[in-house]
């Protein structure tokens, strides 16, 4: 099993102080939506960010980010076929547990209405079986892979030790039975968890940042090729 993590998210609810502000208030409006269900968006709300002096604001508002690692991670083979389980740890120590059969909507503006939904209600899915979405808090990234409980955490970082992915992944497959790796859902920086102590390895999987689909990807089909038996190996962990 391979369970994927987006750590230190930036998906949050429009912050309290910034919801007078018209750039929030004209779209809550129009959509006939309460500002406390909307979602932090920098490519709208950058205005009412700067005037309101928003903490770190540099790098918040991006659930787009989260948006394509989900599309990504949930539409893979490797989730299909029932060897997946994805997670989000947003920058607010919320973790949102994601059921493998959720289907996220493609169109952009909508899945920030689903996810202003699981942010006030903690919850979403249809009401005749079990939640497709549901948000836990408080939930630091400690306590979020604590329940994933997997053999091997293994985080992806620029600044990590430069790897192989498919020679790593292959060993980590023939040695433990379930796998995570934490990737980052910022658009610059580094981690504010602390990762470096909660992960066992930290990858640096490609000389130059790559996004966080995009190492999601790298890392969802090699992993699917090695457990299908193409080129697992169970000799001594290779080198780094």
């Amino acid at each position: 099993m391979l369970s994927l993590v987006l750590a230190d998210s930036e998906l949050e609810p429009v912050p309290e102080p910034l919801r007078d502000h018209p750039t929030v208030t004209k779209p809550a409006q129009r959509k006939d939506v309460d500002p406390e269900r909307m979602l932090l968006d920098a490519s709208i709300h950058h205005w009412a960010m700067d005037e309101h002096d928003l903490d770190e604001r540099e790098g918040r508002g991006r659930p787009d980010l989260a948006h394509l690692f989900l599309l990504n991670a949930l539409d893979s083979a490797l989730n299909l076929e029932g060897g997946l389980q994805t997670h989000i740890h947003t920058r607010n120590d919320e973790h949102v547990r994601i059921d493998p059969a959720t289907r996220i909507i493609r169109a952009y503006p909508r899945f920030k209405g689903l996810m202003g939904q699981l942010f006030a209600e903690g919850e979403v899915g249809p009401p005749d079986r079990d939640p497709l979405m549901q948000l836990a808090k408080p939930a630091p990234l400690a306590a979020v892979l604590d329940r994933i409980d997997a053999d091997r955490v293994i985080a992806l970082d620029p600044e990590g030790q430069a790897t192989d992915p498919a020679e790593k992944l292959a060993w980590h497959a023939g040695e433990h039975d379930h796998v995570c790796l934490v990737l980052g859902g910022f658009p610059s920086g580094s981690y504010t968890s602390s990762v470096d102590r909660l992960a066992d390895e930290t990858w640096s999987i490609h000389p130059k940042p790559l996004s966080v689909w995009t190492a999601a990807s790298e890392v969802l089909v090699h992993w699917r090729h090695i457990t299908q038996g193409m080129s697992v190996h169970r000799g001594p962990e290779p080198e780094p």
